[in-house]
Parts: structure tokens; sequence; C-alpha cells
């Protein structure tokens, strides 16, 4: 993997003799459909990954968010290493979150 992007995907499926990956940097967006074929499929779920600077608790972090239709799933927030992700501070599972 040569390039450096924030955000990597690597595809596995059995139709392949070996994975598929691509990168991204700012966000990426899979549509996953099913059905029969192309022609009689119907979209089953939307991932959305999505990458941000931000700043918690006066500390300057680099965020990973992952949502399925539209609902946030997972996050990772990493120390900013000059704009990129550093060290791993916590990999939050969201969806036992209690509001």
């Amino acid at each position: 993997m040569a390039h450096h992007f924030p955000i990597w995907n690597k595809v596995t499926a059995c139709n392949y003799k070996s994975s598929k990956s691509w990168g991204s940097k700012d966000c990426a967006a899979l549509d996953q459909y099913v059905g029969s074929s192309k022609s009689n499929s119907h979209l089953f779920a939307v991932m959305h990954t999505t990458r941000r600077a931000m700043r918690i608790d006066g500390q300057d972090v680099i965020s990973f968010r992952l949502s399925i239709d539209g609902r946030p799933i997972k996050q990772a927030i990493f120390t900013d290493n000059n704009g990129r992700a550093g060290d791993l501070i916590k990999m939050e599972d969201l969806t036992t979150a209690t509001t």
C-alpha cells in the first residue's frame, strides 16, 4: 500500500482471487445493494466513514467515524500528528452509548 490515505478500504469477496483495496482522504461511502442481479437489486445499506480534525478537552485529535444508514456505529480517536493520525487514544462502539 504505497499511498498514504487516512481511510483505507479492503474488499474481500469469494469471487476474487485476492483482496481489492482503495484509499480516501476525508470520507468514503459504500452503497450496498442486494437482490438477484444488477438490474434487480435494492439498496440494502449505506456505509460512510469520515475523518475530521477536532479538539477534545483542549487536545487536537483526529476522529474517524463509521455510520451505517446514518447511524453512528464506531469511532476511533487519535492524537493529531501534524494533521495525520498519531497514537490511538480510544476506539468506541457507539451503538452501546447511553444518552
